[in-house]
């Protein structure tokens, strides 16, 4: 059409890069060779449509005798441009053809913008715009074409469901700016473990699916574990090393008529099954999950219910001096007593707590409640004075902001001596935020409150590791005073307790049920514990 409009021999429309490099077919740099370079840099620089000379020196085969270059810009930036030459003619452009081809090139570069900015909104309409992934919009419709695939040539279709563990601790303390870039950080890390077959998708929030196309059982785990891999290394954020984990589900489509929301639902299940038995893990979806699964989110509804309901009860072990088995301290346990399902352990509902949040404020009811009870043995119950309370924090709670002054109102709101207060955290409590914790915890001893490490030895930590902390106590975990009559297990806890004793420690031995571990456990120098031998709950 511009060849005939300006009545030219030749026309070619090369690309124009940011640096003003032209890029096009051998047939398109052919004709821009007719031209002279130099008048044709200064239409592209910015001097717009224009009549050129033709080209020059010994380079110039077959100089065009007339030539004309219209820039085509799109938003403002020239991103090819028009050159139409005639070998045969002189001064075959005027300013009519001038104008007819700035014309020409406007309506071009119109074009070419409404065509990119259809291309974007397509990319937005099926992409995560934070990490590129695909959105759910895409992975259903990439899981129809899979599962449609799949029905005509009996292919497999696995899907991954993958959860970060803990994700709101570092919105909550670095704010949602890292969280976003630790987001983009795991997108990547997933995406460079897949094959370009394979669709990673972002469904909002912390959760990830990935769509696995051919793949059985097997494979599907096999990926899983790479991506676990991938997400091993620390992701620095802030100055802050953070370590990811996630909690993965897999499902492999049994029948491509169920749909991919079928397909995803199942995986979905299936990691919620992995991060009820202990995050960083993976679990194979199975039709028996789904009664689990509806079971506990049913126990869910009822927690949140339950502290309104006065459901939650305090149950106490004594921790004994083994030399005189006199009670020095007690340690609070929290019992549910559900009006249908009678007496709930707390291994089946803190978990849940911990997930809802509701851990929050049932950890601030156990802890008024059972500082009321301890100054009320302290003032009432005859040698009781110096009765030392032992409260458990989750990790939920260590995150929370503002716990050390809770406790101090708390404290003086019912008059007990911090001195008569233990805060125990488990070890992976302690390690999931070193630096937070070692914080918080200052905070606390600051109060004169003392702080215990729970079931030691069970976690990824040593007794080195945890210098660095504010830690008064020790208590080794019930899983070493079990074997402490094999030759083994008394070195082991021997060790933790000599250990422990460098470094002024206090140590209690948790689970003890027999006299003979008594007696082992004073010949390595503990001298308090706790267990069925002296008093259940």
């Amino acid at each position: 059409a511009t060849l005939t409009l300006l009545r030219g021999e030749e026309c070619a429309v090369p690309a124009v890069s940011d640096a003003g490099v032209l890029h096009g077919s051998d047939d398109d740099m052919r004709v821009v060779a007719q031209v002279d370079r130099r008048s044709l840099g200064e239409a592209l620089g910015g001097g717009g449509t224009r009549v050129l000379p033709g080209a020059e020196g010994a380079g110039a085969r077959f100089p065009a005798r007339s030539a004309l270059c219209a820039p085509i810009r799109v938003r403002g930036r020239v991103v090819a441009c028009a050159v139409v030459t005639h070998r045969h003619v002189d001064r075959l452009f005027g300013e009519e053809e001038v104008r007819l081809a700035d014309f020409i090139a406007t309506l071009a570069g119109a074009a070419l913008e409404n065509a990119e900015a259809a291309a974007e909104l397509e990319h937005h309409a099926f992409h995560d715009p934070l990490t590129g992934l695909a959105n759910r919009a895409l992975l259903r419709d990439r899981g129809d074409l899979e599962l449609a695939r799949m029905g005509r040539t009996s292919g497999a279709l696995a899907a991954l469901f993958i959860d970060l563990d803990d994700f709101k601790t570092v919105n909550d303390s670095l704010g949602h700016a890292a969280g976003d870039q630790l987001l983009i950080e795991v997108a990547d890390r997933v995406r460079g473990v897949l094959r370009p077959s394979d669709t990673a998708a972002r469904l909002g929030g912390d959760e990830f699916v990935v769509l696995l196309a051919d793949t059985d059982e097997d494979g599907a785990v096999a990926v899983a574990e790479r991506v676990l891999d991938a997400l091993r290394p620390p992701v620095a954020l802030l100055g802050r090393q953070i370590y990811v984990h996630a909690s993965v589900g897999i499902a492999v489509a049994a029948e491509p008529s169920r749909g991919p929301d079928g397909l995803l639902s199942d995986a979905d299940i299936a990691m919620y099954m992995a991060k009820s038995e202990g995050k960083g893990g993976l679990r194979v979806f199975h039709p028996g999950m789904r009664d689990t699964v509806v079971s506990r989110l049913e126990l869910k509804a009822d927690l949140e219910r339950a502290l309104e309901g006065d459901e939650f009860t305090l149950a106490y072990q004594p921790i004994v001096d083994l030399a005189t088995r006199r009670v020095t301290g007690v340690e609070v346990l929290l019992r549910w007593h559900h009006p249908e399902r009678g007496v709930i352990g707390p291994a089946d509902f803190i978990p849940l707590a911990e997930e809802t949040g509701w851990i929050v404020p049932i950890g601030r009811w156990v802890l008024a409640e059972a500082m009321r009870q301890v100054r009320m043995w302290q003032s009432s119950v005859p040698g009781a004075s110096g009765l030392v309370l032992n409260v458990n924090l989750s990790p939920r709670q260590l995150q929370q902001r503002g716990l050390a002054e809770e406790l101090a109102f708390e404290l003086e709101r019912v008059g007990l001596d911090p001195a008569s207060l233990v805060i125990e955290l488990t070890e992976g409590a302690l390690m999931q935020e070193l630096d937070l914790a070692a914080q918080l915890l200052r905070a606390i001893r600051g109060l004169g409150v003392r702080i215990a490490v729970d079931d030691f030895g069970t976690g990824h930590s040593s007794l080195g590791r945890l210098r660095g902390l504010p830690i008064d106590i020790v208590k080794i975990d019930r899983s070493f005073v079990g074997g402490i009559d094999t030759l083994g297990g008394a070195s082991l806890a021997r060790a933790i307790v000599e250990l422990a004793e460098r470094l002024g420690l206090e140590v209690v031995a948790e689970g003890v049920e027999r006299e003979a571990q008594v007696a082992s456990l004073l010949s390595f120098g503990c001298t308090r514990a706790q267990g069925f031998l002296f008093a259940h709950p």
